[in-house]
């Protein structure tokens, strides 16, 4: 994983490095199928410090550092994609605003409405609106 992570980037034309097709296509893959240098970037957003990829991966489990970000990683809440994502939102915060299924329905349909009659948030669409 280590030596997954110095490599150059492996993108090629906007490929991602490992395709998968089925759950069966993970099987007989290592880590280092899907990891790059661009996995960096979880130690960037999630501001986790990767010193201990210096060490030994032996030693992980005593590296103080290691320990923290693992307990970190344990607690992403892992989206599969945006579809998910919205789903989501709008289950949560729809329960939240709302009491009875009809309230929801009335929502979806402003909502709806509303992205049909504001397609972008551009100033010219919404000064044409108005």
């Amino acid at each position: 994983m280590v030596t997954a992570l110095s490599k150059e980037n492996p993108l090629v034309d906007g490929e991602k490095k490992t395709k998968l097709q089925s759950a069966e296509d993970i099987s007989g893959k290592d880590v280092s199928n899907f990891i790059s240098c661009s996995s960096y970037k979880l130690f960037e957003r999630f501001h986790l410090s990767s010193n201990f990829l210096k060490e030994d991966s032996s030693t992980w489990l005593e590296n103080p550092q290691y320990l923290k970000n693992r307990e970190i990683v344990k607690k992403i809440k892992v989206v599969i994609d945006t579809a998910e994502r919205g789903v989501n939102l709008f289950e949560e915060s729809s329960q939240k605003l709302t009491k009875s299924d009809e309230e929801r329905q009335r929502m979806l349909q402003v909502v709806s409405d509303y992205q049909k009659a504001f397609p972008n948030v551009k100033k010219s669409t919404l000064r044409k609106k108005l």
